[in-house]
């Protein structure tokens, strides 16, 4: 009777630690592509203050900043390289980065070519949308970030 339970906990960790590793192929697998931003529910995320700010500024820089996020991207290559490419008013700037899934792949970790670490939790991970929720590192409020595959 003792061996009996032993292996049918052995063989229920092993099929858990299996599910556990096919999970974190399969996020992997739906992560690797070019994302954008979610222009639309960026703003809806911004704090009260920035949607009001927003209100009153001309629809032409409302129409800038929205064509502005939306040629930033994130590319997560299977390999576990990623560029991240983020506008600005002086011109785009590209970053090359490492990135690896840990807890399962439910954490996104990337890692700078300066070695900085930054983690994010993935609330959310369909082929039309990823949702990540990290800390500023200004204020370290959690910060959700949404996006879309990106369109070339």
């Amino acid at each position: 009777m003792r061996l009996t339970r032993y292996f049918f906990s052995l063989a229920l960790l092993l099929t858990l630690a299996a599910a556990t590793q096919v999970q974190a192929q399969s996020t992997k697998d739906l992560l690797s592509r070019k994302w954008r931003f979610d222009v639309e529910e960026l703003i809806k995320l911004m704090p009260k203050s920035q949607q009001e700010e927003m209100k009153k500024a001309p629809p032409e820089q409302i129409a800038m900043f929205k064509q502005m996020m939306a040629q930033a991207y994130f590319h997560f290559k299977s390999d576990g390289t990623a560029e991240a490419k983020i506008p600005g008013p002086g011109g785009a700037s590209s970053q090359k980065m490492n990135w690896k899934l840990t807890n399962g792949g439910k954490t996104l970790v990337t890692t700078d070519d300066q070695g900085k670490e930054n983690k994010a939790s993935i609330i959310k991970l369909t082929s039309e949308k990823l949702i990540i929720e990290g800390t500023d590192e200004n204020t370290g409020q959690p910060q959700r970030m949404i996006f879309i595959p990106f369109k070339d």
